[in-house]
């Protein structure tokens, strides 16, 4: 499939944000519904590049990230499987040429076997009581 990406408009944040919501509940389960809000995203964007794919004119997934930081801090897609995330990691390589680093939680398996599918690699980790986030470094 080819991608439309391209850095979201206001009125596209609110769609960003509740496809958050839905990818979210489907995949953290571990967290309580209030923690995945899309409320909870759309505040999250402030200070954030948010670019977003489209397929025929739909959204079909979103990536955040901080340019001057170096942080990708989201990537949520759906339909999974279509190569969307892909496009989008590659989108924000291509805004982040010095590389850039995510937080994965350790529980999200399915995430953490993507990324490093695709060449990150773990550079560190942030360790609570409550969670453990590997980082991980884009790949070149």
């Amino acid at each position: 499939p080819v991608f439309e990406i391209r850095p979201a408009t206001d009125d596209e944040l609110d769609l960003c944000a509740a496809l958050y919501e839905r990818v979210a509940a489907r995949s953290f389960v571990w967290e309580p519904p209030e923690a995945r809000t899309a409320a909870s995203k759309s505040a999250s964007f402030d200070g954030e590049t948010v670019l977003a794919a489209f397929e025929h004119g739909v959204l079909t997934g979103f990536t955040a990230f901080r340019q001057d930081i170096g942080t990708l801090s989201s990537l949520f897609v759906e339909p999974q499987g279509a190569g969307v995330g892909p496009a989008l990691l590659r989108a924000a390589a291509a805004a982040m040429p010095g590389g850039y680093v995510l937080e994965c939680d350790d529980r999200n398996l399915p995430g953490l076997r993507f990324y490093q599918r695709l060449g990150f690699t773990p550079v560190g980790e942030t360790v609570t009581p409550d969670y453990r986030l590997i980082q991980l470094r884009s790949p070149g």
